[in-house]
């Protein structure tokens, strides 16, 4: 019987592709792709409840899948810094 990935986004703003129930053939790869909405970024990757350390890309690849396992992402709000400053004396 051919392994299924499953494959799901906790706590929305972002997609995964593919999502839900991939049967992949014996010993194939399968890669997925993590797509956050405008102004978030990936937060959490878990493989068969493992974290997972992303490189510069938004993917990761299943090698050689023989059994069945999960894939989960979550995604977070891009913070930014603000800095005001005043120059020249003239206001607070």
């Amino acid at each position: 019987m051919a392994p299924t990935l499953t494959a799901l986004v906790v706590g929305g703003n972002g997609s995964i592709d593919p999502v839900g129930e991939v049967i992949v053939e014996q010993g194939k790869n399968q890669q997925f792709t993590f797509t956050p909405n405008a102004n978030f970024e990936v937060d959490e990757v878990l493989v068969s409840g493992s974290p997972l350390t992303l490189t510069e890309s938004n993917n990761y690849t299943f090698q050689d899948v023989t059994a069945d396992s999960t894939i989960e992402v979550s995604f977070k709000p891009i913070l930014y810094t603000v800095t005001a400053s005043v120059n020249g004396g003239n206001g607070t």
